[in-house]
């Protein structure tokens, strides 16, 4: 077919066509590379103990994102120690109501 086929075969309504038409192999595709980034990089780099996230589709664009949440337990320990020393705690830090943020500026 030569450069004329070859053109024909990667143009942008084929290559769209053929998205469409085996989406379930983007999704597989997609998801590999997400288990893998969160296995490797992620687990190196935060050093979480669970982790949860699912992948999701723009509307409209079909631009494939994951949202996700990474737990660690030990730095739970370190976050604990590190505001204990501080004289604050979590629920000071979370804690929007007009009577807290009243008392924290008096503070």
């Amino acid at each position: 077919r030569g450069a004329e086929g070859a053109a024909e075969l990667l143009s942008p309504d084929r290559a769209r066509n053929l998205l469409l038409e085996c989406s379930h192999v983007v999704v597989a595709y997609f998801d590999a590379r997400t288990v893998n980034f969160w296995s490797t990089v992620l687990r190196e780099v935060l050093e979480y103990d669970d982790a949860w996230w699912r992948l999701e589709f723009a509307k409209g664009r079909g631009a494939a994102h994951a949202h996700g949440l990474a737990m660690s337990f030990s730095h739970h320990a370190q976050r604990e120690k590190l505001l204990a020393s501080t004289g604050c705690s979590v629920n000071e830090l979370f804690d929007k109501t007009p009577e807290s943020q009243a008392a924290a500026s008096r503070a």
